[in-house]
């Protein structure tokens, strides 16, 4: 999933329904860096929880400290 702010591309996520469950893993969302801390992020998680729980599904988060852990820079 991606999403725009302004018409410019500003976040995405990698959304994957795992198979034969009731859960879906949201496994990366990313924002780009000059539109971080004005909140879209949190939108378009509240976003993907609504489309999942439309589904009658619940969701997974895969989360990681953007300090510590192997491909620092990545982060």
């Amino acid at each position: 999933m991606g999403g725009y702010y302004q018409q410019e591309f500003a976040l995405m996520s990698i959304v994957h329904p795992l198979p034969n469950s009731e859960f879906v893993l949201l496994g990366y969302l990313a924002t780009v860096p000059h539109l971080r801390n004005i909140k879209i992020g949190s939108r378009f998680l509240e976003y993907i929880i609504n489309v999942v729980q439309q589904d009658d599904k619940s969701l997974i988060l895969e989360v990681e400290h953007p300090d510590f852990g192997e491909n620092r820079q990545l982060k």
